[in-house]
């Protein structure tokens, strides 16, 4: 299985399936879903939306990433592959290489 990311909204259909598969975890998923589609960013498998974040300015303009992961995906490190792509370049940690 290969993990798909995509910045973007994901379909209305794809999306009211996944609020209803995490809803136990994330009873106010909605929130922050409805931004700028270049805000947000879909994790596909096989093309099931599995995990889906949004980034969100604080009030001292730094940025989070709000991340829900479908149940059996937590484990994969699909929330950290999102933060990479999703923070600003300047927030990101920098390593030696």
């Amino acid at each position: 299985m290969k993990i798909a990311l995509q910045v973007g909204t994901p379909e209305p259909e794809q999306l009211t399936a996944f609020m209803q598969t995490v809803a136990a975890n994330a009873p106010i998923l909605a929130d922050g879903f409805g931004e700028a589609s270049e805000q947000v960013i879909a994790a596909y498998d096989c093309g099931r939306l599995v995990g889906l974040g949004s980034r969100i300015e604080t009030t001292d303009h730094m940025h989070l990433l709000k991340v829900y992961i479908a149940p059996g995906y937590e484990c994969r490190g699909i929330g950290s592959h999102m933060e990479k792509l999703m923070l600003p370049a300047a927030e990101r940690m920098v390593t030696a290489g």
